[in-house]
């Protein structure tokens, strides 16, 4: 799914083939998130609003083929100036949103319904986000290249549970299934492992290969894959990282141990 101008696109994935276009915005759409499980679509715009979209299952589908309804289940207001970045949890019942004016808003997902809205510490713009499914979450202005973890409780007045500098401009960050680590890629081309709640460096992966000797230059995405098995990233040069996550012992699994992490990491470049 990809935004155009004013619409959402769904296409096909095998071929690119265009399965349905819809312009409910009026203005850009500027981000989307998937939730988990796949049922629901939330996307962002220039509009100041967000709309969530429940996605058709297949079993319900027309011969037309559509994965979304012509018109979304809610439209989420609050913000005062485009939005930025989106993600959506069906785990803990929230969708959280970010944009230029400064804040980050919770609203919850099932009903559509505003919850509150978390300014940014230093009132700057908000251009990443990620939530973990027990109520942390981190933000990311590329004004002043800062990362703030708060919980989704978080009050104005209070200061945040951590706050570290990131040391360059980012793309992308997401927790892991755990909730313990936030990783995140960007212009260094380094995918960066941190503790979630002291936003500390565990591990840095670095993609060095013989298709990239120089490093792989900025990375401009970030994903893991289902079961945190793998992490993935897609660099600027069109290049894409994919490292095998080593397998965590039984005993250390309520734990994070940085020289485990910094073990086995196996890399591929596609």
């Amino acid at each position: 799914m990809t935004s155009l101008i004013r619409s959402v696109r769904c296409s096909h994935l095998s071929d690119g083939r265009s399965l349905q276009s819809l312009r409910a915005h009026t203005d850009v759409v500027t981000c989307l998130a998937l939730t988990r499980d796949g049922a629901t679509l939330v996307t962002g715009a220039r509009d100041t609003t967000l709309m969530v979209w429940p996605l058709i299952p297949a079993a319900s589908r027309s011969s037309s083929a559509n994965l979304l309804p012509e018109k979304p289940r809610h439209v989420l207001h609050g913000h005062d100036d485009e939005v930025t970045c989106v993600v959506a949890s069906s785990d803990v019942n929230i969708v959280l949103s970010g944009s230029s004016d400064g804040t980050a808003i919770v609203y919850t997902l099932r009903s559509g319904n505003y919850m509150r809205s978390l300014p940014h510490p230093a009132s700057a713009p908000v251009d990443l986000l990620a939530l973990s499914a027990v109520g942390t979450l981190v933000l990311y202005s590329r004004t002043d290249h800062i990362l703030h973890a708060l919980t989704i409780n978080h009050r104005g007045q209070q200061p945040p549970l951590a706050s570290t500098g990131a040391g360059e401009r980012l793309h992308a960050i997401a927790f892991d299934s755990t909730n313990d680590v936030l990783i995140s890629a960007g212009e260094r081309g380094v995918v960066v492992l941190r503790r979630a709640h002291d936003l500390s460096v565990l591990h840095e992966l670095r993609a060095l290969s013989e298709e990239s000797p120089a490093g792989p230059g900025p990375l401009r995405c970030l994903a893991l894959s289902a079961g945190d098995e793998y992490v993935l990233a897609g660099s600027q040069r069109g290049t894409l990282f994919v490292w095998a996550v080593p397998s965590v012992p039984a005993e250390r699994d309520n734990s994070v141990d940085a020289a485990f992490l910094a073990a086995a990491w196996d890399e591929r470049v596609f």
